[in-house]
């Protein structure tokens, strides 16, 4: 799950993408949930879920409006879970990909 805040007047439009290239939200892969969270503000909240998780890829957030442009990118990596207190397990630690 990635998250995207933006604020702006006149509203803002968010697109996504993976590694420089488009991502088409397809409701199966790629899925878009845009909320407001301050409308006098207009702020909004724009959360992109990946499943199965895109290890290694980097997501960049879009934002433009008829006033301008503006971008940040982020780094989807794995975390091995086991490799802290044994993963909070009492038996054998497993990691996962994806897993939390």
């Amino acid at each position: 799950i990635l998250t995207c805040t933006t604020t702006g007047s006149p509203a803002t439009t968010v697109t996504w993408k993976r590694n420089g290239q488009p991502v088409a939200i397809d409701g199966r892969t790629y899925n878009m949930v845009q909320t407001v969270t301050n409308r006098a503000t207009s702020t909004y909240q724009t959360v992109l879920i990946v499943s199965p998780p895109a290890l290694g890829s980097t997501f960049t957030c879009a934002v433009s409006n008829t006033l301008g442009s503006s971008s940040i990118s982020n780094g989807v990596t794995e975390i091995n879970e086991c490799n802290t207190n044994n993963g909070g397990c009492e038996q054998i630690c497993t990691n996962t990909p994806g897993s939390r």
